[in-house]
């Protein structure tokens, strides 16, 4: 379109200098306004959690929801295999290659500062936002948390097969029980989760909490019941 304007402008004169113009104005334009405007607002940002399994359900959650939600606000987790597909990144990928790997990883509270100041939450050119993980040893993981969960505005946590026996998961429930800055907290459960017991943890909990059944009939519909009370946090 470029090339047809500049053609056109030894024909039309004035008018073809007009779109020639607005072909480059325009694309500049949005380069130099964009981080402005990214600037004058705070996204929300979502803090992840999930019972740690070998399935693929979190993965699909990850597609139906958290991709679709990066178009509203930032994404704080942390790692594990479950997702490594889903959250890799270009970087991540050449330091696994190039043997250090754990380089990434949390082993003190200076190196998550650290990491804390990396986090990258203005929107791509694409409108989305990132997508944070943490990498965490046995010993850092729950300190992890705390930050993330302070940082964070709303919680997804996907408690499907949840039982008493995971004591990870029965931890984070108590540390989110004592967030009431969360706008949020919404758990997703199945037919096999002890909700008993994660409701016990939860008693102390200012949040609004909704549960949802993550029976549904399709994709769409499993979706939708999770990212209505997201969106409107």
């Amino acid at each position: 379109m470029l090339f047809h304007a500049m053609v056109l402008s030894h024909s039309l004169g004035f008018q073809a200098y007009l779109v020639l113009f607005a072909w480059v104005i325009i694309p500049l334009s949005f380069v130099v306004l964009t981080p402005v405007l990214r600037q004058r607002h705070q996204a929300p940002t979502l803090l992840l959690l999930r019972v740690f399994r070998s399935d693929d359900r979190i993965e699909t959650l990850f597609d139906q929801v958290v991709e679709r939600w990066r178009y509203s606000g930032n994404t704080l987790l942390i790692a594990g295999k479950d997702l490594s597909l889903r959250t890799l990144e270009p970087d991540e990928l050449f330091t696994f290659l190039s043997g250090h790997i754990q380089d990434r990883f949390i082993s003190s509270e200076a190196r998550l500062q650290q990491a804390l100041q990396d986090l990258d939450l203005l929107p791509d050119l694409d409108g989305r936002f990132r997508v944070n993980d943490f990498f965490c040893f046995d010993g850092t993981w729950q300190r992890v948390l705390s930050v993330l969960a302070h940082r964070a505005n709303c919680v997804l946590m996907d408690l499907r097969g949840y039982c008493s026996e995971r004591r990870g998961c029965s931890y984070e429930l108590s540390v989110l029980a004592a967030m009431p800055h969360l706008r949020k907290l919404i758990i997703l459960f199945d037919k096999q989760t002890d909700r008993e017991t994660a409701e016990h943890l939860l008693k102390s909990s200012l949040t609004k909490i909704d549960w949802i059944d993550s029976d549904a009939k399709s994709d769409f519909e499993f979706s939708q019941k999770i990212l209505k009370p997201l969106l409107t946090a």
